[in-house]
């Protein structure tokens, strides 16, 4: 019983860590195309 809680509680920790790990990609991801599409911007409006 303990064993099977602990061995949950490890799971969901590493759940949490990887959704916490992949919601930072998701956001650097986010903040790149964001710069990319104000170069874009800048570019047209040079052009």
């Amino acid at each position: 019983m303990l064993c099977g809680n602990s061995d949950e509680n490890g799971n969901a920790i590493r759940d949490y860590d990887t959704a916490k790990r992949i919601r930072r990609r998701v956001t650097l991801q986010q903040k790149q195309f964001k710069d990319y599409s104000i170069c874009n911007q800048l570019l047209l409006n040079i052009l």
